[in-house]
């Protein structure tokens, strides 16, 4: 898996996908056949990896398919093995199979799957004290309030909107981090309609 990592960040994502795919054959082999299940978190990441891949690539039909799959991983793993540690990879998956949903115009669909995101890192952060993650949780309330300005509910998506540009720029005066900082960046001239 880590030629295929190393492909996507050199941009080459056709022959990534190829080795995403070896890597999970390998690990489904391993887990399913062999119940090898303390591998399971590395089988949903692998889904996850080839997932983001194929959305890179512009395939969001099939890149829903291997979120979905990592989703019932994570979920089973959370709920019936109490593995907590992984809310947070479930949440970032709940994220991005939103935004390929989003992509696709299924908008009603990504802003439950936004919500589900959103309800993990509120957990997180304000019941357990995750404080790192405050600024995924902000991320993922400025694409749901793009989305609900989308879908027509403009007074929700104004106030998600200024939520969320609040709580980045507090994060960003805290963590002084770059990629916040072109992420808020980034969400100031996409919705700057909703912060007026």
């Amino acid at each position: 898996m880590n030629k295929a990592n190393a492909l996507c960040a050199l941009g080459d994502h056709r022959i990534a996908v190829d080795f995403y795919e070896k890597a999970i054959q390998i690990r489904e082999r391993l887990v399913v056949q062999e119940g090898r299940s303390e591998l399971a978190n590395d089988l949903a990441t692998a889904y996850v990896n080839k997932a983001n891949t194929l959305g890179a690539l512009g395939e969001n039909h099939t890149a829903l398919e291997f979120y979905e799959k990592a989703i019932q991983i994570y979920e089973r793993l959370v709920a019936k093995e109490g593995r907590a540690e992984l809310l947070n990879y479930l949440a970032g998956t709940y994220m991005n199979k939103a935004n390929r949903l989003w992509a696709l115009g299924e908008h009603r669909a990504a802003v439950g799957m936004y919500d589900k995101a959103i309800q993990i890192y509120d957990r997180l952060v304000q019941a357990e004290g995750c404080t790192e993650l405050f600024g995924d949780l902000c991320w993922v309330k400025v694409f749901k309030a793009a989305i609900l300005n989308d879908l027509g509910k403009t007074r929700e998506a104004k106030n998600e909107a200024r939520a969320a540009i609040s709580g980045l720029r507090a994060e960003i005066k805290r963590t002084a981090g770059p990629i916040l900082t072109m992420f808020l960046n980034w969400a100031e001239t996409n919705l700057k309609m909703l912060l007026e």
